[in-house]
């Protein structure tokens, strides 16, 4: 069986995925083959497919977006050119027609994802992320806004942070590396954003299978992602909690730490390690990988 098809297999028959989509009924399979698909395109060079596909996406759920520093990482290594980015938007115009055409306003439908932002009451709502930390349970309207608003910007400066250690860095764009920011961007960014839900994870937990195929000596990677996301869901499904969620977000912070650690090493700690690796080559995003040319400029 070649690598593909057990991969696909991996993906249809995770726990979380079963969970999720049979058991539960939710949608986030639909949007998340998008952000596949998105994927798949950026590593064919077809960028102009990748970004209909990103904007495929966001029509279904505005949790896309998780994948959207991924796009910024490439656009400062000149990987993406920048007016394939604009492609998402007439998608998303495209598919808000029928329902205008039905009778909702325009102007609700396209303020429709800033207006959920005050559906919910709390920091976090049972997501496995950095706000199960903090110890009040009933915030006032007060300090969930000035919370939520430092932890949006606390989030927007670490993938600015990210984009300009990229930037800077020797890092070589190759696809293997653009499944590794990919598996780093949905994971961080719904960790460090208030209000996620315990849904918020799953193409995190999806696209690690990918990642797990291409670095396997990684393949923890996976199993901890499906392992908080099936542990997140059961409470709401069988009202069972196995392990509570703080703990659960301990996991997934040692895993962003392992996965930035690698990421983030000095470009002279990666020339060191080249000496002492066979073939010289250097360690880095592609590293255990044949080299390749990476995306199209």
């Amino acid at each position: 069986m070649t690598f593909p098809y057990l991969a696909a297999l991996v993906t249809l028959f995770a726990p979380f995925v079963i969970l999720n989509s049979s058991v539960w009924g939710q949608n986030d399979s639909i949007y998340t083959a998008f952000l596949i698909a998105c994927l798949y395109a950026l590593l064919r060079e077809r960028q102009a497919w990748a970004f209909i596909a990103f904007g495929l996406a966001f029509s279904i759920k505005s949790q896309a977006m998780f994948l959207a520093p991924l796009f910024l990482w490439l656009l400062m290594k000149k990987r993406v050119k920048l007016r394939y980015l604009f492609l998402s938007l007439p998608v998303y115009l495209v598919l808000l027609l029928p329902a205008w055409f039905m009778g909702r306003p325009l102007g609700d439908l396209l303020l429709i994802y800033f207006r959920q932002l005050g559906t919910y009451e709390g920091f976090s709502e049972r997501a496995p992320n950095l706000y199960q930390w903090i110890p009040i349970t009933a915030p006032s309207a007060s300090l969930l806004g000035a919370v939520t608003t430092l932890g949006v910007v606390f989030a927007i400066l670490v993938v600015l942070l990210v984009a300009v250690f990229v930037y800077k860095s020797r890092v070589d764009i190759t696809p293997e590396c653009v499944v590794y920011l990919a598996t780093f961007s949905t994971l961080i960014v719904p960790f460090l954003l208030p209000k996620m839900h315990d849904r918020y994870f799953y193409p995190a937990s999806v696209i690690a299978i990918v990642f797990a195929f291409y670095f396997p000596k990684y393949w923890y990677t996976p199993v901890v992602t499906g392992l908080v996301s099936t542990l997140t869901i059961l409470p709401i499904l069988y009202k069972i909690t196995p392990v509570p969620l703080s703990l659960l977000a301990v996991f997934l912070l040692l895993l962003i730490a392992v996965l930035g650690w690698k990421l983030l090493r000095t470009p002279e700690h990666r020339a060191r390690a080249a000496i002492q690796t066979p073939g010289g080559a250097v360690p880095g995003c592609g590293a255990g990988w044949p080299e390749s040319r990476g995306l199209r400029r």
